[in-house]
């Protein structure tokens, strides 16, 4: 993927887990959509299989007008393994992925009628497609899995006439797609609760508990994805570390459900204030840290003082004050260092009288809405 495509691919992937975030649900996934290696990894146990049944197909006994059918039923297979591995999955609809499971029912179908029939051995390979959609797919696609399952098991019986497919092949045929079928679906809502478990404990592990933001494990993940992508693009980013001014003094006086209280109201402001793109999350304490891509310092110092221009709506007697530093991505520069400049501007804010956006340039003091060289660097 080159490197436009990998931002387009970024601020695609941002957007939507960002909706995600704002309805109340879990990012969504798209089926499929992996890199060559992932993919190449998932379709892995399936390639073997596939490459035994192959050989199989091309051992003897076999009469010899039959070996070019196996020969065409062995390549079939390896044609849905290619497709599988290097179809661009991510721009196709999901329903694209019935396409190899109708091409492998038909290759199985095929070598059930040269292999002898019913006795041919080859009906459990229609289990493979139904696994496959039933781990990776939708609900839907398993369904049209099982439906094409049970049309290729059938199809001899319509096409072939008397002993080798009597009429009590009708009844297998219902009775191994409804088996078929009904592992089908218990091993897609194992895999769904496994995945929805996981995904708790994704957002366990990355979430505050208090204030219900990104925690710091996460942030770390954006920033240092975000820093990469600056990199490629030469895009500005810019981070902003943000403290509460006195907050042990608060707790002391309101005490600590106060200050959770006070956390909680000040997250909630300050995530509807920021822009669609931008990151807040909870550094530790009362500290926060926010990630603004595609944003110059100058723009990032303006958007942090708005945020803070509205702190003293969340307590307002006493009013509550904070301080920030905002640094900005600079060729070269590491997500540690980028971190560690925000933090030493802040606390050259905090040197600076508090209340104010510390930058390189200087010093905003928050809602005066100008520079002031109170900080110079």
């Amino acid at each position: 993927m080159t490197g436009a495509g990998a931002d387009r691919a970024d601020r695609a992937d941002r957007a939507d887990r960002a909706d995600a975030t704002t309805a109340g649900r879990p990012a969504p996934e798209r089926p499929l959509a992996l890199g060559w290696r992932a993919r190449r990894r998932l379709v892995a146990p399936f390639a073997a299989l596939v490459a035994a049944t192959s050989l199989l197909a091309l051992i003897p006994p076999h009469a010899h007008d039959t070996r070019s059918l196996f020969t065409v039923a062995a390549a079939s297979f390896w044609l849905v393994v290619a497709i599988v591995v290097f179809a661009p999955w991510e721009r196709l609809h999901p329903v694209w992925t019935n396409v190899p499971v109708v091409l492998f029912c038909l290759a199985v179908a095929m070598l059930r009628q040269i292999g002898g029939g019913p006795s041919s051995g080859y009906a459990p390979l229609f289990m493979l497609p139904v696994v496959w959609q039933a781990l990776y797919g939708r609900r839907a696609e398993l369904a049209t899995a099982i439906g094409i399952v049970f049309g290729a098991y059938a199809l001899p019986i319509l096409l072939v006439d008397g002993d080798t497919y009597p009429a009590s092949q009708w009844r297998a045929a219902f009775l191994f797609t409804a088996i078929v079928g009904g592992i089908g679906l218990l091993l897609s809502d194992l895999t769904q609760a496994r995945q929805a478990l996981v995904t708790r404990l994704e957002e366990a592990a990355t979430t505050d508990r208090l204030t219900g933001l990104a925690n710091r494990r996460r942030f770390d993940d954006n920033l240092t994805r975000e820093v990469a992508r600056a990199r490629r693009s030469q895009a500005p980013l810019s981070v902003a570390l943000i403290d509460l001014d006195r907050f042990k003094d608060f707790n002391d006086t309101h005490g600590h459900l106060a200050g959770d209280d006070l956390l909680r109201d000040l997250s909630t402001r300050w995530a509807a204030d920021l822009r669609d793109g931008d990151e807040l999350a909870r550094w530790g304490g009362e500290e926060f840290v926010v990630l603004l891509p595609d944003t110059p310092v100058p723009e990032a110092a303006d958007v942090i003082d708005r945020l803070l221009s509205g702190a003293s709506g969340a307590h307002p007697r006493p009013p509550i004050t904070a301080s920030a530093g905002v640094a900005g991505y600079v060729t070269g520069t590491t997500a540690e260092e980028l971190l560690a400049e925000a933090d030493r501007l802040l606390y050259q804010a905090k040197r600076a009288g508090r209340d104010r956006v510390a930058t390189v340039a200087g010093s905003v003091v928050v809602g005066q809405g100008g520079p002031r060289a109170a900080a110079d660097d």
